[in-house]
C-alpha cells in the first residue's frame, strides 16, 4: 500500500521537474512560461548552431573579442545568423544589460530560436531574412546579474553606463572609467568590426522604443531624425500595442542615458569631442534603440506570453516575448528591403503577383514589358504589423511570338536621407540605414516565351481629345472621346493621365462604354502643365490603345464681383489655384456669352494680369469705357479652344432688378405669427437662364415687448416663385394685382412660433446686403425707405363660453341632500346651531373667468395689427403654409 503511494508521489515529482526544466520551443507557439539562467542560455544557443550549422555560427565574447572572464566560468554568448562572408548588412539584438529584467533575455534568445526553426520549416519570412542579413545575437551581456537577479555586474557596474559617449562619472556603481564591464566591452568591440545597421537593446521598467539622443547635452534631434523617427514609429507598430516611440532625452519619465550604448554607437563616429578617449570611436553611425517591453523588471512569467499566432491579425497576445520577437523581425525586414514576384498567363493576360518587405513608403513603381512601361493599376496590401505590402497587377501579355522580358521596380523610403528639422548638430544624416536609402532600388524580373499569339476577334475605332485640348485644375475632367465599336465586346475602357511623377488610373466598365451618351470624366491634377494621356480600351483577347497629350492650365475663380455704389464701375474679385510658375490672366468683356472667347464681340483687355501662381487678385472695371458691356470672363488662355470646355467664368455685369415694399402682411393665428410677403421683386431682366438666389439679402424683423419682457429676431427668407405653396402664390399675387406687377419672380417670407403670446409687440424691419447671384455677381441692394415700425396687439374679442358641468352640479347636490337628511335624523336639533356658526345655508357660486387669467382660448382667435400693415382676415383654422 505504501509501496504504491511512494510510487505516486515519485511520478510526479519527477513529471514536475520535467516540466521546471524543460526549455520552451517557441517556433511551435507553446506558451512561455520559464526564466533561463545564463548556462541555460549558453545551451540553448550552441544547440541552435548545432542543429542550423549552414546558416549559424555560435561563439563567446572572451573567445572572440577577448572580453574579460566572468566569474563562476560564466560567459557571454554570441550566436551569428547569416553569412559574415558575405557583403550584407548587419544587424545586432542584445538582452540582459540589467540583470533584474530577464524578459529581455526571453525575447531575444526567443527571436533566434524561432527564427532558425521556420527557416528550417522554409517559412517564406525567415528564409528572406536569413538569406539577405547578417545578424549578431547577444541575449545576455550581463550573465552574473541574470543569475542573481541584479541589475549590476559582478564588479556592481552597471553596462548600460560604461560606454565613453557623454560617459558616466565614477559613482557607486560606475569607476568612471569606460568599456570595463565585459558586456559594454563586448558590443563595443563588435560594433567596431561589423557595420550594424540597426541594434537594439531589450529593457523591462518602462513601456516604448527609445532612440538616439539619450543624453541631455547633446540635444534632441539628431541629424537622422527623418528617418530614426519613422523606423520607431514602424518598431512600436510591430509590438502590436500602442507604446511611445522617440527620442529618449524627450519623455521626463526614461532616465537619462548617459553613457549609454545608444548614443554610442550612433555618435561616436562623427562627434569625437564627446568620447572619453579618441581610440573609442567607432567608424560608423548605426541607428540604435533602447526598447522598453514591460513596466515590471523580476520574474514574471504570466508576462511572457506565447508564441502562438505569432503574425495573426489583428494580434491578441500581448505578452512581452512575442512583443520583442515581432520587433526583432520588423527590424531585420528595415535593415534590407527586399522584392518577390511571380507571374500567370491566362487568356491572354499577365497577372503579376508579390511582396515587398522592409519598407515603409515606396513611390515610383513602374512595371515594364521588353522595356516599355506598361500603364495599369497596381494593387497595395499593406501588413498592419509588419513593413510588408502585397501588390498585384493584370494587363495584357504580348502577342509577339518569341522570348519576352518582365520586370517590375520601385524606389523605397526615398525621403530617409532627407535633412532632419533641427538636428544636432547641424550636418546630414549620418547612419548607415538611412544613406543605405539614397541610391536604392528595388526590382524583380523575368523572361518567358510566347509560342504562337491569340487572333483578335475585335473591331473598334478610339478618337482622342486633339493634342492641346484645354482642361483646368482644381474640378473633374471632361475628356471628349468618340468609341466606335464595329465588332467584340468591351471589357474595359482605362484612361491613364501623367504628369512628371503623378499618375492617375481611371477605369470604366463596358456598360459605361457601349452607352450612346458617352460622357469621360476622370480625376483632375492640382498643378497646370502637360498631361499625357493613354486610352486603353480592352477586349476579351486584346486592346486598342490611343494617346494624346492635353494641357491643363491654373483655375480662376471669380469670388464676387461688386458694383460701386453710383458710379458704373465694377470690383472683381479673383482667385488662381494650381500655378506653379508666374500665370498670365487675361480678362475681357462682352455683350454677347454665347459668342466664342476671343471672338469679335469679346473686348480682350491689353492690360494683361501676371501673377506668381497662386493667390487673390483684384480688377477695377469702368463699364463706361465698354458700352453696352454685359458679360465678363477672366481665363489663362484665348482663343476658341476654350469652347469645348466649361472653364470660363463668365459674370452678368449689368442687371436690371425691381423691387417694392407692399404693406407687410402678417397674421397671427394661436401663438404663430406669419410675416409675408415683404419685399417683392417685381422683374428680372438679364439672362433667361440665370435667376436670383438672394442668399446675400438680409431682411429682419425685431419683435419687442413693450413691457420689455421679450425680444425676438426673426429672419425672413427668399422665395421663388417655384417655392411657394399655394397659399403664399395667393397671397402675393393678390397684392401683385394691387399694384399692377405681372408675374413676380420671388418675394420675402417668415415664420414665428410665440408661446404664450400675450401683449403689445413693437415691429422693426432692417434691410441690408447684396444679391448673389447663381454665377458669382453680386449686386447691391439700397432700401434704407423700408425700415419703419410696426405695432402687433392684442383685439378684445368675444371668448367661447364654457360649458358647465351640469351632470356633475346634479350630482352633487343630491348627494348634499342625502347628506342633510342622514344628518338631519341623526343629530336633530344640533344641527341648526352648527349652520348658525357656520354662516348660513350652503349653495353654490359661478365665479365669472376674468381676461387677465386667460393665455390661450381653443380655437381661431383673431389679432389685429396696427401701423403700415393691412389688416389679415380672420381664419378659422392655420394657413396651408404653416
Amino acid at each position: 500500500m505504501y509501496m504504491r503511494y511512494l510510487q505516486i508521489f515519485a511520478f510526479v515529482l519527477v513529471a514536475q521537474l520535467s516540466i521546471l526544466s524543460y526549455p520552451f520551443f517557441t517556433a511551435q507557439g507553446e506558451e512561455v512560461s520559464i526564466y533561463h539562467t545564463s548556462d541555460e542560455v549558453f545551451q540553448v544557443m550552441n544547440d541552435l548552431s548545432v542543429d542550423h550549422p549552414d546558416v549559424s555560427e555560435f561563439t563567446t565574447a572572451s573567445e572572440l573579442l577577448g572580453t574579460r572572464e566572468v566569474p563562476d566560468d560564466k560567459e557571454i554568448p554570441i550566436l551569428f545568423i547569416g553569412d559574415r562572408e558575405e557583403d550584407r548588412p548587419w544587424i545586432m539584438l542584445i538582452g540582459g544589460h540589467h540583470g533584474d529584467e530577464p524578459d529581455s533575455v526571453e525575447a531575444v534568445l526567443s527571436f533566434a530560436e524561432h527564427l532558425l526553426h521556420s527557416y528550417s520549416s522554409d517559412e517564406m519570412r525567415s528564409m528572406d531574412i536569413i538569406s539577405n542579413v547578417n545578424m549578431a545575437v547577444l541575449p545576455v551581456v550581463n550573465p552574473h546579474g541574470l543569475d542573481l537577479l541584479e541589475r549590476y555586474d559582478e564588479n556592481n557596474e552597471d553596462p548600460n553606463r560604461d560606454y565613453p559617449f557623454e560617459p558616466s562619472g565614477p559613482s557607486l556603481h560606475s569607476d568612471g572609467i569606460p568599456l570595463t564591464t565585459a558586456g559594454a566591452h563586448a558590443v563595443h568591440t563588435l560594433s567596431s568590426m561589423y557595420p550594424f545597421s540597426i541594434a537594439i537593446s531589450f529593457h523591462t521598467g518602462s513601456k516604448g522604443v527609445f532612440y538616439t539622443w539619450g543624453a541631455t547635452d547633446v540635444g534632441i534631434f539628431t541629424p537622422d531624425h527623418a528617418s530614426f523617427s519613422k523606423i520607431g514609429a514602424e518598431l512600436s507598430r510591430s509590438s502590436g500595442q500602442d507604446i511611445l516611440h522617440g527620442p529618449a532625452n524627450s519623455f521626463d519619465d526614461v532616465a537619462y542615458l548617459t553613457g549609454a550604448f545608444d548614443d554610442h554607437l550612433y555618435g561616436s563616429s562623427f562627434l569625437g569631442q564627446h568620447l572619453y578617449s579618441p581610440s573609442m570611436q567607432l567608424p560608423w553611425s548605426t541607428f540604435t534603440a533602447t526598447v522598453e517591453l514591460d513596466t515590471m523588471k523580476g520574474h514574471y512569467p504570466g508576462n511572457l506570453g506565447t508564441l502562438e499566432g505569432l503574425f495573426d491579425e489583428p494580434i491578441t497576445d500581448q505578452g512581452t516575448v512575442p512583443m520583442g520577437v515581432r520587433i526583432c523581425y520588423s527590424a531585420c525586414q528595415m535593415v534590407k528591403p527586399t522584392m518577390d514576384a511571380a507571374y500567370s498567363i491566362e487568356n491572354g493576360s499577365i497577372e503579376l503577383a508579390g511582396r515587398i518587405t522592409g519598407s515603409l513608403f515606396l513611390s515610383d513603381t513602374r512595371i515594364f514589358m521588353d522595356g516599355e512601361e506598361v500603364l495599369t493599376e497596381i494593387q497595395w496590401v499593406g501588413s498592419t504589423i509588419l513593413p510588408e505590402k502585397a501588390f498585384s497587377a493584370s494587363f495584357k501579355a504580348p502577342e509577339d511570338v518569341g522570348i519576352h522580358q518582365l520586370s517590375i521596380s520601385t524606389v523605397p523610403d526615398r525621403d530617409w536621407a532627407e535633412m532632419a528639422v533641427d538636428p544636432s548638430p547641424m550636418i546630414g544624416p549620418q547612419s548607415l540605414i538611412a544613406r543605405s536609402r539614397e541610391n536604392l532600388i528595388l526590382s524583380w524580373n523575368t523572361i518567358f516565351e510566347v509560342e504562337e499569339g491569340p487572333e483578335p476577334d475585335f473591331n473598334a475605332t478610339i478618337i482622342p481629345p486633339p493634342e492641346g485640348y484645354v482642361v483646368e485644375v482644381g474640378s473633374s475632367w471632361r475628356i471628349p472621346l468618340e468609341i466606335d465599336v464595329e465588332s467584340g465586346t468591351p471589357v474595359e475602357l482605362v484612361i491613364i493621365a501623367e504628369m512628371d511623377d503623378m499618375v492617375q488610373v481611371t477605369r470604366f466598365p463596358y456598360y459605361d462604354v457601349m452607352r450612346d451618351d458617352l460622357d469621360i470624366m476622370i480625376a483632375p491634377f492640382q498643378d497646370a502643365g502637360i498631361v499625357d494621356l493613354t486610352i486603353n480600351l480592352t477586349f476579351e483577347n486584346g486592346d486598342i490603345i490611343e494617346r494624346s497629350a492635353i494641357r491643363a492650365v491654373p483655375k480662376i475663380d471669380v469670388i464676387t464681383a461688386t458694383r460701386i455704389e453710383d458710379e458704373n464701375l465694377w470690383s472683381i474679385h479673383l482667385s488662381i489655384q494650381g500655378g506653379k510658375d508666374p500665370s498670365t490672366i487675361y480678362w475681357g468683356v462682352s455683350r454677347d456669352q454665347d459668342e466664342p472667347w476671343g471672338g469679335d464681340e469679346w473686348t480682350i483687355s491689353p492690360q494683361v494680369l501676371i501673377t506668381d501662381g497662386e493667390g487673390l487678385y483684384d480688377i477695377e472695371l469702368d463699364l463706361n469705357k465698354y458700352a453696352g458691356a454685359h458679360f465678363f470672363l477672366a481665363s489663362t488662355v484665348v482663343g476658341p479652344i476654350i469652347e469645348t470646355f466649361q472653364i470660363r467664368k463668365v459674370v452678368v455685369l449689368d442687371l436690371d432688378v425691381g423691387f417694392i415694399l407692399p404693406d407687410v402682411l402678417v397674421t397671427v393665428i394661436e401663438d404663430d405669427v406669419y410675416i409675408g410677403p415683404a419685399i417683392i421683386i417685381t422683374h428680372w431682366d438679364g439672362p433667361e437662364t440665370l435667376s436670383p438666389g438672394g442668399a446675400g439679402l438680409e431682411y429682419r424683423i425685431t419683435l419687442t415687448q413693450e413691457n420689455g419682457g421679450r425680444k425676438i429676431d426673426v429672419e425672413l427668407i427668399f422665395k421663388e416663385r417655384h417655392q411657394m405653396n399655394r397659399s403664399e402664390l395667393m397671397m402675393l399675387d393678390e397684392i401683385a394685382e394691387v399694384h399692377d406687377i405681372e408675374g413676380a419672380p420671388g418675394a420675402f417670407f417668415g415664420v414665428l412660433s410665440l408661446h404664450e403670446f400675450d401683449g403689445t409687440f413693437v415691429m422693426d424691419s432692417n434691410v441690408s446686403g447684396y444679391l448673389d447671384l447663381p454665377n458669382g455677381s453680386r449686386i447691391p441692394i439700397s432700401l434704407n425707405e423700408m425700415t419703419g415700425s410696426f405695432f402687433i396687439q392684442d383685439d378684445d374679442h368675444p371668448k367661447e363660453e364654457r360649458e358647465f358641468p351640469w351632470s356633475i352640479l346634479i350630482f352633487l347636490l343630491v348627494a348634499g341632500i342625502l347628506i342633510l337628511i342622514v344628518t338631519y335624523l341623526r343629530y336633530g336639533s344640533h344641527l341648526k346651531d352648527q349652520q348658525q356658526e357656520e354662516g348660513g345655508d350652503i349653495h353654490t357660486h359661478r365665479r365669472p373667468i376674468s381676461r387677465d387669467h386667460i393665455r390661450r382660448v381653443d380655437g381661431p382667435m383673431e389679432r389685429r395689427v396696427r401701423g403700415p400693415v393691412r389688416e389679415r382676415s380672420k381664419r378659422s383654422e392655420k394657413p396651408p403654409w404653416k
